[in-house]
């Protein structure tokens, strides 16, 4: 559903043993490259967290929320700009957005 970006190096390199090679593009992190860090999630686990009770914040691209919306997750839009959009899984309290 997409890979999360703007972690990067610093979040890899924070994240994973010395030993550790780096990846061929730092910027674009999955969490099977660094399995240990538990901030990164696989699709399975945002798909589990968007349903669940407690608030998700996303920031991704119109393709990835399409993708979201298309597999039938739970996303609202809260706001965007020309290359982001800012996504939650639950409405916000009114008078807030």
């Amino acid at each position: 559903m997409g890979n999360p970006r703007e972690l990067g190096m610093g979040l890899f390199t924070s994240a994973t043993a010395k030993t550790q090679l780096l990846p061929d593009n730092p910027y674009n992190v999955q969490r099977e490259a660094a399995p240990d860090q538990v901030r990164l999630w696989t699709d399975f686990d945002l798909a589990i967290r968007l349903r669940a009770d407690r608030r998700v914040w996303l920031f991704t691209d119109e393709d990835h929320r399409n993708a979201l919306r298309a597999a039938g997750l739970p996303v609202i839009e809260v706001g965007h700009t020309k290359r982001a959009v800012l996504l939650t899984n639950h409405p916000l309290p009114s008078g807030t957005h």
